[in-house]
């Protein structure tokens, strides 16, 4: 049976490469069988990796994904041609090139082009994007893209009646049917890895996903403000939340990890490490979930953030940022990495990492003359794949270290020197701050929690962005440090320590802080208490 098919998929390739001008159909079969052949071995090894084979299905089940596959393109581009008959021509040749940059990055970092993932791509920046390119991606781009396409043109599409072009549609939907109600026993397997398939399906992984994620942003509803906001107390009080980048709790040997990656935080009084997981292993909604009075229980309507809910009652924000993915927000002072540097440039050093967004911090806190004033510092921190980048080279401590955007090439000691290095680099900022903060007279608390973790090729996963739901640990365990000087112990302290922490207390600790009181503060979510 196997034999029979292979030598009736031969004979149909030797058949239509010889010919110049081809039927829809024939073109719509043989694009589906190049675009199969050339992007698709991530899809057919994760089937191959998941199937039984001593299971009487396994056969039926693979190739139920390979007719779904051929279905998929022959309905879609046959309801395409519809609009003219080379359209599918010039689709096509722009979806091979979107495949080999796709394929590029699937097969590099293990990465799944869900909408979470695309939601990544369509939000990252300029300076990350170019962090992530290789020389290797124009081979890509070359050899799965453009010339497959270029191959693509070589065929003439013959002119067909809009009744065939019907008919083509007409009987994949009844071939796709059929075989689906035929196999139903491999429903459930379909279930279970769904997400999984469509992650990996080119290029319906990036185009759909993309629609969804646009759609979604599209369909959110205006914010709306929070309750009346008063607070209890008259005291001076500052607060620095610090929103660390990719920094997974596993590399902080506060949290007992071997190598010496907290040495300066570890002789800071008034330090406590707590254990933390993420909402999500991506920046934005991470940081959204930070900000929220709902956390991660958030619903269908949109509130405004902390920083905008503070600002509007008196607190003095100042949102100082060398990333990026940060919600709408009223402040009084947003500062890039850049425009810092740019007015300090021979005032401090290392500023082009993140010590910049420490250049002057106490001078502009001064400036704000705020009885109450929130300062959030959104790191680099440690986000991939360039991780030495993201140091100074005296930070360049555990060595070798990764130089490679193509970490599958660096070992797993380099690779995780690089990243050590990038949490080293980052105790001594928060240290550098700890000593900014002490000089100090009012209340203050400082807060450094990550947005996320990250993988360094456990089981094969790199960098983040993986559905939480399947996500490694290392993706969304995460540092959570709480430093307060001595005149905020006086009236706050800690509760008992819980196991583990959300990233949903700090819109509640960071307003109880303040003493602030309002009907959308859950003093439950709440780390500190009143001593008074």
């Amino acid at each position: 049976m196997i034999f029979y098919a292979m030598t009736y998929v031969l004979n149909f390739f030797k058949r239509v490469t010889r010919k110049r001008s081809v039927s829809l159909l024939n073109y719509l079969l043989f694009y589906s069988f190049i675009s199969l052949v050339l992007y698709h071995w991530p899809l057919v090894s994760y089937v191959f990796e998941n199937v039984d084979y001593k299971s009487s299905g396994s056969s039926s089940l693979i190739a139920s994904v390979l007719i779904a596959h051929i279905c998929i393109n022959v309905i879609f581009l046959s309801f395409i041609s519809l609009s003219g008959i080379n359209v599918p021509r010039h689709l096509g040749a722009l979806f091979f090139i979107g495949n080999s940059i796709a394929l590029y990055f699937m097969v590099s970092y293990n990465i799944m082009l869900d909408k979470t993932m695309m939601g990544n791509v369509l939000n990252t920046n300029s300076a990350e994007a170019l962090d992530l390119y290789h020389p290797k991606i124009f081979l890509y781009i070359i050899f799965f893209g453009i010339l497959p396409a270029l191959y693509l043109y070589r065929f003439k599409i013959l002119k067909t009646r809009l009744w065939k072009k019907l008919i083509i549609i007409i009987c994949a939907l009844l071939i796709a049917v059929i075989w689906a109600f035929l196999n139903s026993s491999t429903w459930l397997w379909f279930d279970k890895h769904s997400k999984h398939l469509g992650a990996r399906i080119l290029p319906w992984n990036y185009t759909i996903n993309s629609l969804r994620y646009y759609l979604e942003q599209r369909e959110k509803p205006k914010l709306k403000l929070l309750s009346d906001l008063y607070f209890e107390e008259t005291e001076d009080t500052l607060v620095v939340l610090v929103i660390g980048e990719a920094a997974r709790r596993a590399n902080f040997s506060l949290y007992g990890y071997q190598r010496p990656t907290n040495r300066q935080l570890s002789q800071q009084d008034s330090l406590t490490a707590l254990k933390a997981t993420s909402c999500s292993t991506y920046t934005t909604a991470s940081i959204e979930c930070m900000l929220s009075h709902q956390g991660s229980k958030k619903g269908f309507t949109r509130y405004e953030n902390l920083p905008s809910y503070l600002n509007r009652f008196g607190v003095k924000v100042l949102w100082r940022t060398a990333n990026w993915g940060e919600p709408e927000m009223q402040v009084d002072l947003f500062q890039k990495k850049r425009e810092i540097a740019n007015i300090n440039d021979k005032k401090c050093k290392n500023m082009h990492y993140d010590e910049a967004l420490l250049c002057s911090l106490a001078e502009q806190i001064e400036n704000l003359h705020g009885k109450r004033t929130l300062v959030v510092l959104h790191q680099g921190g440690s986000h991939g794949p360039l991780y030495s980048k993201k140091y100074p080279k005296e930070f360049e401590y555990f060595t070798p270290s990764c130089k490679t955007v193509e970490l599958q090439k660096c070992s797993q000691e380099e690779l995780v020197n690089a990243y050590d290095n990038t949490i080293l680099y980052n105790d001594h900022f928060l240290n550098a701050l700890i000593e900014i903060l002490k000089q100090e007279k009012k209340r203050v608390l400082m807060l450094y929690m990550s947005d996320h973790g990250e993988s360094l090729g456990e089981k094969g996963f790199y960098l983040h962005g993986t559905p939480k739901q399947i996500a490694p640990r290392y993706q969304y365990e995460i540092p959570f440090l709480v430093w307060t000087n001595e005149e905020f112990r006086k009236t706050r302290q800690l509760k008992p320590r819980q196991k583990e922490y959300t990233q949903d207390v700090i819109f509640h600790s960071i307003l109880g802080a303040f003493a602030g009181k309002s009907q959308d503060y859950n003093p439950e979510l709440d780390i500190f208490e009143n001593k008074r």
